[in-house]
């Protein structure tokens, strides 16, 4: 476990859904700006808000699209307000990249778990959520007695403590996450818990994806593995 921080802005990066990208080398533009990026040390975990105002969200963007179709062969099944749809089937997975570098990846069930508001919906994620702070035993022990007993301690008010409410792109997605215990076996000085909150899509971009996927689930033949 490492403690991550965006590449641009150097604060910590919780790698939150909608929130937080990472710009992972394998995804290099294989073309002379490479170079500059790798001089720059312009790649790993940021904010998306970070990115997109940055010099490095374009450069970023071209490398993700690049990655997606050429070396992974996902097909491009449409654009709608200047964001990119590419389509993994087998994985039930869509990915959304803008020319400033916003990205972010769908699973068929969040979009299938959808909640309307207003401009858009809301679609509810659940992750593993891990995060270090060695500079900060009395957050981590603020947080851990806060989920003592399988309570919850809320997702916002630990990134306020954080000071990275600055940082997120969508803030109002994360305002009724929680935190939820996690048994694991981790260092002193972090937190690992199940982490519940939203990311958020606008309307015409949601209903433009459903026009072009079907997101029902597969019902598998369990006689018939393959």
């Amino acid at each position: 476990m490492r403690q991550a921080k965006c590449f641009i802005c150097q604060n910590l990066c919780l790698y939150l859904a909608g929130q937080d990208t990472f710009c992972d080398t394998y995804m290099r533009l294989h073309e002379a700006e490479d170079s500059l990026m790798i001089e720059a040390e312009a790649f790993g975990e940021c904010h998306l808000k970070c990115l997109i105002n940055s010099p490095w969200g374009e450069y970023w963007s071209r490398g993700i699209f690049r990655h997606l179709v050429s070396d992974r062969n996902y097909p491009v099944i449409g654009e709608i307000e200047g964001i990119t749809i590419l389509r993994n089937a087998r994985t039930r997975m869509t990915f959304l990249l803008r020319e400033n570098g916003w990205t972010t990846a769908i699973p068929d069930q969040h979009l299938r778990e959808r909640v309307a508001v207003n401009n858009g919906f809301y679609l509810p994620v659940k992750q593993v959520f891990e995060v270090i702070l060695p500079d900060k035993p009395d957050l981590v022990q603020e947080v851990r007695e806060g989920l003592s007993n399988k309570k919850a301690y809320p997702l916002p008010k630990l990134i306020d403590k954080l000071g990275l409410q600055p940082y997120l792109f969508y803030p109002d997605a994360v305002q009724s996450g929680l935190l939820h215990f996690r048994e694991a076996n981790v260092p002193p000085e972090a937190i690992s818990t199940h982490a519940e909150y939203n990311e958020f899509l606008p309307t015409r971009v949601v209903e433009f994806i459903l026009a072009k996927i079907d997101i029902r689930p597969t019902i598998l033949n369990l006689n018939n593995p393959s």
